[in-house]
């Protein structure tokens, strides 16, 4: 089935003026390198009564803005540990109209043995329906987990299969349903890239 890029990235801009457009969020650390909860309690001050046989906790890990490489139609954006110096690294592409708002975020990060991808989606759609990821002939569902002021986000886990999918593809779908429950807001975006990028996520 062919899609015509320019028509549904016209619709896509028209669903969101009919739920509010909202500005393109900055890359912050906070977003995708959150503090761990265990590392708070760890740094905190161990009863006076245990203080002879607990050791020193550690500083819970923070992060500064890394390096960037492009991948065609992606991006890698790495943080690094300002104790360890290791490096967070999440591959992001981005959608936006022409007053540079998003539209869409996609963003693919490590966790555990495999990958997450994870969308940042225009205000405007029907959440119980969730969304849709249609790569070539798959179609694989995904939950919108959560909504705050600058939009939707819906995750995937990434298993070997769809990998691959994505990898051999040039192109994929995010498909959301409109609030008024009738319409289907198919939003294209480029694959290109995707394959040399996510080798580098860490």
């Amino acid at each position: 089935m062919k899609y015509n890029k320019k028509s549904k990235l016209k619709l896509a801009t028209a669903a969101l003026l009919m739920g509010g457009l909202f500005n393109a969020q900055a890359f912050s650390l906070n977003d995708y390198f959150p503090k761990d909860d265990a590392n708070d309690d760890m740094a905190q001050e161990a009863p006076a009564e245990n203080a002879a046989t607990t050791q020193q906790a550690k500083p819970a890990e923070t992060y500064k803005m890394g390096r960037a490489e492009q991948y065609d139609q992606w991006i890698l954006q790495c943080a690094e540990s300002t104790t360890s110096g290791n490096e967070k690294c999440n591959l992001i592409h981005q959608l936006v109209n022409d007053k540079k708002q998003q539209i869409v975020k996609i963003e693919v990060l490590k966790q555990g043995a495999n990958n997450l991808m994870l969308f940042h989606l225009p205000m405007g759609t029907y959440l119980p329906a969730g969304a849709v990821l249609i790569v070539g002939e798959g179609a694989y569902k995904m939950p919108i987990t959560v909504c705050m002021p600058a939009g939707c986000k819906a995750k995937l886990a990434l298993d070997w299969n769809l990998n691959q999918k994505l990898k051999r593809e040039d192109k994929a779908i995010v498909q959301l349903l409109n609030v008024n429950q009738k319409q289907k807001i198919n939003i294209e975006f480029s694959l290109m890239g995707f394959s040399n990028g996510s080798k580098e996520i860490k």
